[in-house]
């Protein structure tokens, strides 16, 4: 996005005259970003009007504490630009996530409320039709019962609350682009309930050749961490930031789905089972050497943020990059740092896991492959079979 200049959406100090407990200037409105006050500045009670009456759903008033930040729309014309409206929602939305970067966790996606406050998050890739689907679930007079929790955000803390975030959607009106945008009161879309728990994760697939009802596929733990990563904002952030994301997806049910239209998701997200499945607990993310029968195992590494290992493989942070290690994998990545080489770690990783005719060479792989992740951990095992006979 842009550096925002004195002619577009910019930031500010505090305003002269906006105190925490009194009433703000006309031009004013404070609206909250993931429950933190962002307070939007408008050159006229006209263009405050329509920022209040487009962020209704956001708006605190009166607002009850200090603004984070201090963001000024410029202009008189009414309505704003679509241009300066998307650059206010980015500088908005960038704001929320600041203040809550290192205490919740934050996934770029929509998130819908049943009646009883479970949330369902649903991310995917830019075009994957989230907006569209927020719209078809969330209509008042629509099928499928859910309120709008938001377009944009969803914000989990570590008891699984999530944030509420019900800004204006982004709508494509008239062509591709600049999207417009529409406030939830005007599309007609639910309000959430006011207490919301993340219940489970969608990982949306848009198929303009699907043919049928959605199709839908569980999706394993570890697999449902490795494609949350490139969605979530300020995850190294996190004091433990893998250990939060174990905690996250063994408490909430994860699902792949594909399909061709919003509609068609209706009835399918209602009737999926969103109980806790079974694995990874907060429990089980004890200090242990290895992964038993009872649970995973999250530790600290050099070179990697955090890496959990369970009894299917191993999910590793690195440099912010997520790395889903197999089973085998694990094997030879605790062989290696074991110190073990060429025959002594391909007999390491038989006693484990039994004999297979390539065995030899499937070692040498996943040893290579491993090795090319850069960690310090394995630096000295980076010349391959060298100290073979060690």
């Amino acid at each position: 996005m842009p550096t925002p200049s004195t002619s577009d959406v910019r930031s500010g100090s505090q305003p002269s005259g906006h105190s925490a407990h009194g009433s703000a200037p006309s031009a004013d409105v404070t609206v909250a970003i993931l429950e933190a006050p962002v307070t939007i500045r408008t050159n006229g009670a006209a263009a405050a009007a329509y920022v209040r009456q487009l962020w209704a759903r956001c708006v605190v008033e009166p607002p009850m504490e200090p603004p984070v930040a201090v963001l000024h729309l410029p202009g008189t014309g009414l309505p704003p630009s679509r241009e300066l409206l998307l650059r206010l929602t980015s500088e908005l939305t960038l704001a929320g996530i600041e203040h809550a970067a290192g205490t919740s966790l934050m996934v770029h996606a929509a998130g819908l409320a049943f009646p009883d406050g479970r949330v369902i998050a649903l991310v995917g890739e830019s075009g994957a039709g989230k907006t569209t689907a927020t719209r078809a679930l969330c209509r008042t007079d629509g099928p499928a019962g859910f309120g709008y929790v938001t377009d944009e955000t969803v914000a989990v803390d570590a008891d699984l609350r999530v944030r509420p975030f019900p800004k204006p959607l982004a709508l494509v009106e008239n062509g591709p682009t600049p999207k417009v945008h529409r406030g939830p009161d005007d599309l007609g879309l639910a309000t959430a309930p006011a207490r919301l728990t993340l219940a489970g994760v969608v990982l949306l697939r848009r198929d303009a050749e699907h043919r049928g009802p959605p199709r839908v596929t569980p999706v394993a733990q570890l697999d449902l961490m490795a494609a949350l990563v490139p969605h979530t904002s300020a995850l190294t952030r996190l004091p433990d930031p893998v250990r939060r994301l174990a905690d996250l997806v063994g408490r909430c049910a994860g699902y792949a789905v594909r399909y061709r239209e919003a509609d068609d998701l209706a009835g399918g997200l209602g009737e999926l089972s969103w109980d806790p499945p079974q694995g990874l607990t907060q429990d089980d993310l004890g200090a242990r050497d290895e992964p038993t029968d009872s649970g995973p195992v999250a530790t600290r590494q050099p070179g990697a943020a955090d890496v959990l290992v369970t009894a299917d493989g191993a999910f590793l942070l690195i440099d912010s990059r997520p790395v889903r290690l197999s089973a085998v994998g694990v094997s030879v990545w605790q062989g290696l740092q074991a110190g073990l080489r060429g025959p002594r770690l391909v007999e390491h990783v038989i006693d484990r896991h039994g004999p297979h005719p390539d065995a030899d060479a499937l070692v040498e792989d996943t040893r290579a492959t491993l090795c090319a992740l850069a960690l310090p951990v394995l630096a000295d095992a980076a010349d391959g079979q060298e100290d073979a006979t060690a």
